[in-house]
């Protein structure tokens, strides 16, 4: 009896073990497969949520995403390749101008712009391209690829602007800008606040403003959930498996974990 009882435990281990080596594998092949993809991140003149999204654009880089950085000629004289070169921790930072950088518009898979202006928004709203973000941007959208843009510099209700007072105090100036962010997002542009730029990308998603966050993910390891908001909500499918490390970030900056499904 005692025999038997032993073999249908092991049986048991066996099937949770391999299950869990296949899951295991297939995040690996996963992410492998994602970080492949080369990142096109491009800084225009706006400054607000800058250090957000140079904290979302530098956990993207340091997942092993290959990532080319280029600054507008206002990003260059307002932030200087220097500093951005610095603050991310790579090798080279391209300026619109730069001899062949138009092959990083044919190399990149996923585009980012996490400093996107009101001025650039209308001019993509209409479809301009008249400069390297203009164009990038057309670009990346007629070849189907993947565009993501932060409100913070584009959205005149953005809590820093208004905090400055530089919202539009007119009211149907105010609704055209608002306009022009409906019309990107119907063109396929995805829009999230700077620093959920690395969210967005990781596969892990803000479901509304009420700081609770939606995974799909098998596995989460501390890279997918270091830069949560703390105190956030954290929903997860049943039977996601958190790593050590994982689940001492969470604790560390006081994230629920929600189960559903």
């Amino acid at each position: 009896m005692d025999s038997e009882i032993n073999k249908i435990k092991n049986f048991v281990v066996e099937i949770i073990v391999n299950i869990i080596a296949d899951l295991i594998v297939e995040k690996i092949r996963q992410e492998s497969k994602i970080r492949e993809k080369r990142l096109l991140v491009i800084f225009s003149g706006g400054s607000y949520g800058f250090s957000e999204s140079i904290a979302s654009i530098k956990a993207l880089i340091d997942e092993g995403y290959k990532t080319n950085i280029v600054l507008s000629e206002r990003a260059d004289q307002v932030l200087g390749r220097k500093l951005v070169k610095q603050l991310l921790g790579v090798d080279r930072v391209y300026v619109d101008g730069d001899e062949n950088i138009d092959q990083l518009l044919d190399e990149g898979d996923i585009l980012i712009l996490p400093s996107l202006t009101i001025n650039s928004a209308a001019k993509i709203a209409c479809c301009i391209s008249d400069n390297y973000l203009t164009r990038a941007v057309n670009k990346f959208l007629l070849s189907d690829k993947a565009v993501y843009a932060a409100t913070n510099c584009c959205c005149p209700k953005d809590d820093e602007r208004v905090l400055y007072s530089m919202n539009p105090r007119n009211h149907f100036y105010e609704k055209k800008m608002i306009d022009n962010m409906e019309i990107l997002k119907s063109y396929g542009i995805r829009f999230s606040h700077s620093k959920d730029i690395y969210n967005q990308i990781s596969n892990i998603h803000l479901e509304d403003d009420t700081k609770t966050y939606y995974s799909d993910k098998k596995i989460l390891t501390n890279s997918d959930v270091v830069m949560l908001i703390e105190g956030s909500v954290l929903k997860v499918q049943k039977g996601c498996i958190l790593t050590s490390l994982a689940q001492e970030q969470l604790v560390k900056n006081r994230i629920k974990i929600e189960l559903i499904g």
